[in-house]
């Protein structure tokens, strides 16, 4: 869909460090436009415009880079992807949509305040 909309965008697909890389190599480089990556996740925030996952805390860290995530619905993952999708800054896609439309479509600033909040010391003291 990325390629027939002629949209300028790179897939960047960073296997969780336990994966198995090997399943993905049949994607790496697909039509100039999948690249499987091993680099730094904050590194490879600090360069995206959006995220896609299934089921990964990943969506929550994106956040803080004002990063829009998509969580994949799929049936074994349900209750996670449910969960995710009621916060601020993540939506929940089905396998046909694509996420790139929604973000062009979209256009909401991301609230990161409702996920992480600044450090107060005081609440660490108080608690030790």
């Amino acid at each position: 869909d990325i390629i027939n909309k002629n949209f300028d965008y790179k897939v960047i697909l960073k296997p969780h460090p336990n994966e198995n890389k090997t399943l993905y190599e049949d994607l790496s480089n697909f039509m100039g436009i999948v690249e499987i990556s091993n680099l730094n996740l904050e590194y490879l925030f600090s360069i995206s415009s959006l995220q896609i996952s299934i089921y990964s805390t990943a969506l929550v860290e994106g956040l803080r880079y004002k990063i829009q995530g998509y969580a994949l619905d799929v049936d074994i993952c349900k209750d996670y992807v449910d969960t995710m999708a009621k916060i601020n800054g993540i939506t929940k896609i089905d396998l046909t949509e694509n996420p790139i439309d929604k973000m062009n479509s979209k256009n909401e600033e991301l609230n990161v305040k409702e996920v992480f909040d600044e450090f107060d010391p005081e609440i660490l003291l108080k608690n030790l």
